[in-house]
């Protein structure tokens, strides 16, 4: 078999499984453990300096800062407040994405025919767009180690295949 037909076939694979476990599921099961843990630290990092730039919550940062640094002259540089905004800035995104997940999984369950086939069909494009974006995320990985003897055999196994043209065109960069 060809490395085009393995991943036709993986994508449909994957489609078919989205279709049977839903929207609904296919979220829930994506979104639990280490990869929702993954989900709030990122939107902590991609947010986070935008949020704590606004007034009430900088000078919240500044005045819990000032309280630390005047107890003990060290924690000036270990900025106190920073850390007690980004733990209760995850803490609140954990709980917003588990309220998200849950609700959207409630609606799932209706027994409306339009509901059942939306979720079916959500689950299906939902799946297989996760799984095509953690293999993209695995190609941007794998190009850090460009020069590498791993990297030339998985390059020389899918060389001319819609995975070599996913790697080189990948728009997912990380340096």
């Amino acid at each position: 078999m060809t490395t085009n037909t393995i991943f036709l076939i993986s994508i449909v694979s994957v489609s078919i499984l989205g279709y049977i476990l839903g929207f609904g599921r296919s979220l829930k099961l994506s979104t639990k453990g280490i990869v929702g843990i993954a989900i709030s630290i990122f939107f902590c990092v991609a947010l986070g300096g935008i949020i704590s730039n606004w007034g009430p919550i900088s000078s919240s940062i500044n005045s819990i800062d000032g309280y630390f640094s005047g107890l003990w002259n060290f924690l000036r540089f270990i900025r106190i407040g920073n850390v007690v905004y980004y733990v209760s800035l995850f803490i609140l995104l954990q709980v917003a994405r588990l309220l998200i997940v849950y609700t959207i999984a409630g609606i799932t369950k209706s027994d409306s025919t339009i509901i059942k086939f939306s979720n079916k069909t959500l689950g299906a494009i939902y799946i297989s767009l996760f799984c095509f974006s953690l293999m993209l995320l695995f190609f941007a990985v794998l190009r850090l180690f460009d020069n590498s003897e791993f990297t030339a055999n998985i390059l020389n196994k899918i060389n001319g295949s819609m995975l070599d043209v996913f790697y080189r065109h990948n728009p997912i960069v990380l340096r």
